[in-house]
């Protein structure tokens, strides 16, 4: 099944890079830090000229640096962070590093400081994405540095990104390895009559008044943030407030996604990314926003499509444990002979048929159940089978 692409942002290309200096003394301003004396030179390919650049970063909701950089994804990717943007959903755990030139940025990476639950234990691991560079600015060397720089910055961290085939070479040079990933799968018969009530509730003005609350890997549990009141065609705090043969269809900004999210409890201890809500937010908003179900029977947020036979179920939230079969009586949709999961169920209580996925992953700083023993103990060991939570991609 190709279910609906995500916007997963890599780099294209390939460039020759000067050598680079650092400097780590920095001033900060209004979430933009500049290194003092971060001033690498970059040489033209075409005149020869040699000019300094400098490394701003951004780890915020700042119109002056969010502007610029969705100007830069547009033109290389096709689609704008707009949506997501205007939410205020950027915060710390998502750094941006980039070249502004004249008010224009010309070159970006980024990473996501994501949480995770690796084989039951804590890992924090950087997630890479967002690499882009102007067409008119390709083999100045200038996403190489910003890679670097990165990198250097954080050498111990586990690191991991989606890419395309065509940047195969291309991430290897930074010690990045390519993943053979899988694709979690079970046959399973689901024809429910369950009447869909689409639900009017947003959060009151705009959703930038939502928090989302951050997640750890800790053992503590995870915030609830509190969220406003808003009209809402339906009662939102309890579900008896439904009729029990009903889905209530969502938007993004209902506050019952919100809430969902803040208080998700479940989570797959083969792997899980355990702090990326604004992140699932952007995937709901940018591919999913006609795909969320409140299900008031099992008390849980379900993103999920069916393409033919196949169900694709992309997400779950829920504050309590569920099972497949408790789940799958409440889903609705009809003619389902088998769902694909979007992230890993073995919290649903099922083991799934393992198929090998398209999708290429290259990671850094991580060990797999094939290799050699090694003198690198501290680096955290991935299973054999698992996928990377699908809406927690960057």
């Amino acid at each position: 099944m190709r279910h609906k692409a995500y916007p997963t942002i890599t780099a294209r290309y390939t460039e020759h890079i000067p050598q680079s200096q650092h400097d780590t003394q920095s001033i900060s301003r209004n979430h933009i830090t500049i290194p003092k004396a971060y001033l690498p030179t970059i040489t033209s390919r075409t005149t020869k000229e040699t000019y300094p650049m400098t490394i701003i970063t951004n780890n915020g909701s700042n119109p002056s640096y969010t502007t610029p950089f969705d100007d830069l994804i547009q033109e290389t990717f096709g689609f704008s962070f707009e949506p997501w943007l205007k939410r205020n959903l950027w915060d710390h755990r998502y750094e941006s590093y980039s070249i502004i030139e004249n008010g224009k940025m010309q070159a970006n990476a980024c990473i996501f400081k994501t949480d995770m639950l690796v084989q039951g234990k804590p890992v924090r691991a950087h997630q890479f994405g967002a690499i882009a560079t102007r067409e008119n600015q390709r083999g100045k060397g200038l996403s190489r540095l910003l890679m670097n720089h990165i990198l250097d910055k954080y050498p111990t961290t586990p690191a991991f990104l989606a890419a395309n085939k065509s940047v195969a070479d291309y991430y290897q040079q930074y010690g990045f390895r390519p993943l053979q990933t899988y694709r979690p799968i079970i046959d399973i018969a689901i024809n429910n009559s369950i009447e869909i009530i689409c639900n009017t509730a947003t959060i009151s003005g705009t959703a930038a008044a939502a928090p989302i609350a951050p997640a750890t890997a800790t053992a503590a549990p995870i915030a609830v943030a509190p969220i406003a009141a808003a009209p809402a065609t339906v009662a939102l705090t309890s579900k008896s407030s439904f009729p029990p043969a009903t889905a209530i269809k969502c938007t993004p900004d209902d506050p019952l996604v919100h809430n969902a999210l803040n208080s998700n409890r479940i989570r797959s201890n083969i792997l899980d990314s355990l702090n990326t809500q604004s992140v699932e937010i952007f995937h709901m908003l940018l591919t999913h926003d006609e795909d969320i179900y409140y299900l008031p029977s099992c008390n849980a947020i379900a993103v999920a499509e069916q393409e033919e036979e196949t169900l694709y179920l992309a997400n779950v939230l829920s504050a309590s444990p569920i099972t497949l079969e408790s789940l799958a009586k409440q889903l609705p949709f009809k003619g389902i002979t088998r769902i694909e999961f979007g992230f890993n169920p073995d919290w649903l209580g099922i083991t799934p048929t393992w198929q090998p996925s398209e999708e290429l992953y290259f990671i850094k700083g991580w060990t797999l159940p094939d290799d050699p023993i090694t003198d690198a103990p501290d680096m955290p060991s991935l299973p054999k089978h698992f996928r990377f939570p699908a809406m927690s991609q960057t």
